[in-house]
């Protein structure tokens, strides 16, 4: 069986990204991560990651791809510097 290379769980909004204790769709896709171990993982959010529950919830996707064995890269990105006529920001968080 060939090793799975990237998984990308992604929601748009942290409130369905989060919601509950531990009942959210992160932790879902960190469920398929483990499960999977794929080589790569791309997380996708708005920027109002970075102040969901004063910033927990970000520091939660750091550590849960850490703590997994991951390094972790992320940066914010707008869709109008990559061709496309909207301005649209993002969160992307690399584990590698």
């Amino acid at each position: 069986m060939e090793t799975l290379q990237k998984l990308t769980p992604q929601s748009s909004l942290q409130s369905t990204l989060f919601a509950g204790e531990r009942s959210g769709l992160f932790f879902e896709g960190t469920r398929l991560v483990v499960a999977l171990k794929p080589r790569w993982v791309l997380i996708e959010n708005v920027p109002g990651l970075f102040s969901s529950a004063n910033g927990r919830d970000f520091e939660t996707v750091i550590r849960t791809l850490e703590d997994l064995g991951y390094g972790v890269a992320w940066r914010v990105l707008d869709s109008q510097h990559f061709g496309v006529p909207q301005r649209r920001r993002r969160v992307f968080v690399v584990g590698y």
